[in-house]
């Protein structure tokens, strides 16, 4: 999402040779990484849980029968604004600069624990568990920040197609302008989403289920006598 604002606007009384290669201020750029609370969820069934979608693969395999006792659910979302300030010549040429420019990351992370596992200490384990898959999220989200902060400062550094700009010019400059920071934030939405991807794996390993699973053996045992 981008919403693109004019904010300022200068008339400049004596016509002159119109030179936009500058501005007088630098643009504010803003990388703002934020994450809800988490939102607890406990009127699923295994069954149910087990149908929902999950980025992370069981390490016992796909043809070995295991109860989902709990699941993370959370995607990053990125939304951007973009301002720009412009000065108006008496000859109706505009020049145009980037003003603000703020890149929100957002995370809404969302833990299940099915209505079977809800028990001490089976819940408080699996808790455990999903409690590091939301911190993997909010890892990753805050390093891709960065690497987001610095692509948009560097595009916005190498960007020299001020102007002047007649009036009638100034929306398709502006709506330029804006693909141009979308294009350096969104080369690193695939990246962010394949690490975030692998590290969750790695939570999901078979040595954290067998550390999970003693504490919610009564839960398997019920849920594999009923598939019997």
């Amino acid at each position: 999402m981008i919403n693109a604002i004019a904010n300022e606007s200068l008339a400049i009384l004596v016509a002159t040779t119109i030179n936009c290669s500058g501005s007088s201020t630098p643009p504010h750029i803003t990388i703002n990484p934020y994450s809800d609370d988490i939102v607890y969820e406990y009127a699923y069934t295994s069954a149910q849980l087990g149908q929902k979608e999950s980025d992370t693969i069981s390490p016992y395999g796909v043809n070995v029968d295991t109860a989902t006792g709990g699941l993370r659910e959370d995607r990053p979302e990125i939304s951007m604004e973009v301002h720009w300030k412009t000065m108006t010549f008496r000859n109706g040429s505009s020049c145009i600069w980037y003003d603000n420019i703020k890149v929100n990351i957002h995370l809404q992370p969302k833990i299940y624990i099915a209505k079977e596992f809800q028990y001490s200490p089976c819940k408080e384990a699996i808790m455990k568990h999903e409690l590091k898959h939301v911190q993997v999220d909010r890892d990753v989200m805050n390093k891709y920040a960065k690497l987001i902060g610095k692509s948009v400062q560097t595009a916005v550094n190498g960007f020299d197609e001020k102007g002047p700009y007649k009036t009638y010019q100034l929306q398709g400059a502006q709506e330029k302008m804006a693909n141009h920071v979308r294009e350096a934030v969104m080369a690193y939405q695939q990246p962010l989403n394949e690490e975030m991807h692998r590290l969750q794996s790695k939570v999901d390993s078979l040595q954290e289920y067998q550390a999970v699973n003693p504490y919610c053996e009564k839960a398997m045992q019920s849920l594999q006598r009923y598939k019997r």
